[in-house]
């Protein structure tokens, strides 16, 4: 579970970073004015912003997708935990019983007549 979470968010921040870093060579590359670099600059981070925004919303919908669906299936195999442990419970009351009933009628037969049987 947390391995996938682990990976995405490695991706994420790779992206990020080299997002961040492509941009900022090209800026500082391009033959351009300072005052234009500083609003090609400003643009771009603008635009990384909105994209990290954007983003982080995709990944906190898939989290809660995914929170969603472990839930789902923990209450699902919890029920069927419940109804074997049910299962076998009463299989083990009815082998008891079944049990107690066979020690109480080979006690009977093999019990000695009593005294007011012989007489």
């Amino acid at each position: 579970m947390s391995e996938k979470g682990s990976e995405f968010g490695a991706f994420l921040t790779g992206f990020l970073i080299g997002g961040l870093v492509g941009a900022a060579v090209g800026l500082l590359l391009a033959p351009q004015s300072g005052e234009e670099t500083r609003a090609l600059i400003k643009e771009k981070g603008i635009e990384l912003k909105d994209k990290a925004v954007e983003t982080a919303e995709e990944a906190r919908a898939r989290a809660e997708e995914f929170t969603r669906q472990a839930r789902e299936q923990a209450i699902e195999l919890q029920k069927r935990g419940q109804a074997a442990f049910e299962e076998k419970k009463g299989q083990l009351e009815k082998a008891i019983k079944d049990t107690k009933e066979t020690v109480k009628k080979k006690t009977k037969k093999a019990a000695p007549p009593t005294e007011e049987a012989a007489a």
